[in-house]
């Protein structure tokens, strides 16, 4: 405590100097805190997103069409592919979706946002339900036979999209047919899935003269099952049905932890380039420290003088200007680590406004907290450690006629 007492009152004492030593650290820690925070927080939102779809539930997909792109290649996947799936051991249960831009009018306004199909099917329909994860906001979901009816995203419950908020009833146009609303999804948070039309699949299938195909089949599989057995199960079928080589599929079978690795590999990239970014400003507060710290320790030769002919040893010497140097480190980690968790729970804040809590959960650890201030301390020492080495070195004598 007597060591941090003569550091605290030193930096004090020399305020300009130490606040514009502590900068780059104070940077570099808030840098480093906030987007790890906020990753871990997207990794949570999406680990959160996929548990609520289930761990069972197998996304078949023609490569190349991402699975909010639907039929968006030459390949695709068409009813005869999705019985192949059906009839592959340990499926349980299979369903169908597709999405394509879509030309939608209402209140005397056309604009284009995308058009999905949602089967009706009381065999069908429930697995959609819990791939999609939408909440019913308001009204109801599909029933089969429904035929010109129409499901909104939450931003037609709105005047976002057309000035006018729709209403239950009302009538709305896609692609030249009208169609009445039956319900509302609540809010997901991104403006594509907030404004997507959902018509009834075999409506849909009509209205865009795509015969059998599907944009994206979906399996669920059945108890005590391996998923990953039963993804390569369905592989292996569909490439015998398409007349594929194996290696050569024109088509994916992703699970649920495929799809969460996918994400989390972007998240490390993009991990990887900000604290390196980081870094380099870490690296600038680390010379600022070492800078301050040989000032330091010229300004107070006579004193070190004094300590030495009291008795002070080297390692008494060394000891002190290394926890100083180390204060410095500590207390920029600090400033850093309230600036960079206020950055992410403000990010966290704003998400939750404007995209809905769902898209980022922040969690503070603890043990990150005080793995940073000890990685900003040990810093700090090791930034300090030439310039301490050179006060423990000085001779007494000369140190005490230093002017």
């Amino acid at each position: 405590m007597s060591l941090f007492k003569v550091a605290i009152n030193n930096m004090v004492q020399r305020r300009l100097r130490s606040v514009l030593t502590l900068v780059g650290i104070i940077i570099g820690i808030a840098a480093i805190v906030s987007i790890i925070t906020i990753s871990q927080g997207l990794e949570n939102s999406i680990e959160s997103q996929l548990n609520s779809i289930g761990s069972d539930i197998l996304f078949i997909r023609a490569k190349g069409a991402a699975l909010s792109a639907g039929l968006s290649t030459d390949s695709v996947l068409n009813e005869n592919d999705l019985k192949e799936v059906e009839r592959t051991n340990g499926v349980k249960e299979v369903s169908a979706y597709s999405y394509n831009s879509g030309q939608v009018s209402f209140n005397g306004i056309t604009k284009y946002f995308y058009a999905a199909g949602m089967p009706t099917e009381n065999d069908r329909l429930p697995l959609v339900k819990r791939a999609t994860t939408y909440t019913l906001l308001k009204g109801r979901w599909f029933e089969q036979g429904d035929t010109n009816r129409v499901m909104l995203n939450y931003d037609y419950s709105t005047t976002k999209l057309f000035d006018k908020a729709v209403e239950i009833g009302d009538k709305i146009t896609v692609e030249g047919q009208k169609f009445t609303v039956i319900g509302f999804f609540d809010q997901i948070g991104n403006s594509v899935d907030d404004s997507l039309v959902w018509l009834p699949y075999e409506t849909y299938r009509e209205l865009y003269g795509l015969g059998d195909n599907h944009g994206i089949i979906l399996a669920s599989v059945t108890p005590g099952e391996n998923i990953n057995v039963v993804s390569e199960r369905i592989s292996k079928n569909l490439c015998k049905h398409r007349g594929l080589e194996e290696g050569k599929e024109d088509f994916e079978v992703e699970t649920p932890s495929e799809l969460a690795a996918g994400f989390d590999t972007i998240l490390s990239i993009v991990n990887t380039v900000v604290v390196g970014l980081a870094s380099i400003s870490l690296l600038v507060g680390s010379v600022g420290i070492m800078n301050t710290m040989f000032t330091t320790v010229l300004q107070r030769t006579r004193e070190i003088g004094i300590m030495k002919a009291l008795g002070a040893r080297r390692k008494n010497i060394l000891t002190l200007f290394m926890f100083e140097s180390g204060t410095y480190g500590l207390v920029g980690g600090i400033i850093g680590v309230i600036t960079g968790l206020a950055f992410a729970l403000f990010v966290e804040a704003f998400f939750a406004q404007f995209l809905g809590p769902r898209w980022l959960l922040i969690e503070i650890n603890p043990w990150f907290i005080l793995g940073a201030l000890l990685f900003s301390f040990l810093l700090g020492c090791i930034s300090g450690l030439v310039p301490a080495i050179q006060a423990a070195k000085m001779d007494p004598v000369d140190s005490l006629r230093y002017e």
